[in-house]
């Protein structure tokens, strides 16, 4: 299934931001973006990888920003071990003799995409690789391609809310009349939590690497000169807090 232009237009910018942290020798923090296209709302949830309660805690951070702006769509992106195409049969075999992928000699560094949709959920792994001379700085090859994924399961899978009447269960004011706004001051992000291991759509992804950096990378890094007006492809979006 080809995924529809609007969203590949929307991502595409954070993908090649991913790429350029990586080529100044940075780590990519796991962060998520939730948006939508009517409003142009735009909200960044830095993900916590730390532990299972961590990243229970930012599946429900993602979602309720998703309640909150009604989202279209809810884009990850962070950094992760996978395996060579010649170990990916073993996978099992591998986890259970070493516990991880991080763990095992044949871990390659990868960097992980999932975009989850109202029309599914679309997903890329790409290998890092040295960018010479440099022994630091790493980049991927382009392009990204997305693929359709279909029937994965996961916390971090299922973070669209419904759509809804206005006022009623699970619209936008229903949800900020029960929790708040999830939202504030503009250019103020919060940090909270993707996984990989065994969570989804990247049951063969490690995660690593942590948050530091990350808080750093979600205030105004990700975003263009105006983070609150970013244009990202063909769409005006607008930065917002989450809570």
């Amino acid at each position: 299934m080809k995924l529809p232009e609007p969203y590949l237009e929307a991502v595409l910018p954070f993908i090649e931001k991913a790429r350029g942290f990586l080529e100044k020798g940075e780590s990519l923090s796991p962060i998520a973006f939730v948006g939508n296209f009517a409003s142009g709302r735009l909200i960044p949830v830095v993900i916590d990888t730390a532990s299972d309660e961590a990243k229970d805690n930012a599946a429900l951070a993602i979602r309720m920003a998703a309640e909150s702006v009604e989202a279209d769509f809810v884009f990850t992106v962070m950094e992760g071990w996978g395996l060579p195409k010649d170990k990916v049969a073993r996978y099992e075999e591998i986890i259970e003799r070493y516990g991880s992928i991080g763990a095992c000699p044949w871990k390659v560094d990868t960097a992980n995409f999932m975009l989850e949709t109202r029309h599914g959920v679309w997903g890329a792994q790409v290998t890092l690789k040295p960018k010479p001379p440099s022994k630091k700085r790493r980049t991927f090859a382009a392009p990204v391609s997305l693929t359709f994924m279909d029937g994965v399961e996961g916390r971090f899978v299922g973070l669209l809310p419904d759509r809804v009447e206005p006022g009623t269960k699970g619209s936008r004011e229903f949800v900020a009349a029960r929790h708040g706004e999830v939202g504030g001051e503009d250019g103020e992000y919060c940090l909270t939590g993707i996984g990989g291991g065994r969570d989804g759509p990247m049951d063969k992804v490690d995660g690593h690497r942590g948050s530091q950096g990350a808080q750093r990378q979600a205030q105004g890094i990700w975003a263009l000169p105006n983070p609150r007006h970013q244009a990202v492809g063909g769409n005006r979006f607008q930065f917002h807090a989450c809570a």
